[in-house]
């Protein structure tokens, strides 16, 4: 769990329908964001808000989708430069890539049980 996961419990949220302050919905955002695990509209005690939330949740998905594909053509521009650099193809790099991720995981297992290896 990252430092920003751990601070994102906000205390003494005020639980009265009709007097969420601008605090408690920022406070309410803060959270859904360290764990988006819900749809934050939907949040009891906080329906005065709802169109507000829907916006919030919506923009944030968006930001994480676009910030996904980024990552994604990083690393496939990244997966093409080193199949280039080793003059064969992107899936045969892909596959390396994979057994050698796979012996790794298994040296690891290997090694927290003691066991002698090659």
């Amino acid at each position: 769990m990252t430092d920003l996961q751990n601070s994102c419990n906000v205390t003494g949220e005020n639980t009265d329908v009709s007097t969420k302050t601008r605090e408690d919905v920022e406070g309410l955002k803060y959270q859904w964001r360290c764990d988006p695990e819900w749809n934050i509209e939907e949040t009891k005690g906080y329906e005065a808000h709802r169109e507000e939330l829907l916006a919030f949740r919506l923009k944030c998905e968006a930001e994480w989708e676009q910030e996904w594909f980024k990552r994604k053509a990083a690393d496939e521009a990244k997966l093409a430069a080193e199949a280039a650099n080793y003059e064969i193809s992107v899936k045969a790099m892909r596959a390396i890539n994979y057994l050698k991720s796979t012996l790794e995981r298994l040296e690891r297992k290997v090694d927290g049980v003691g066991v002698d290896h090659w």
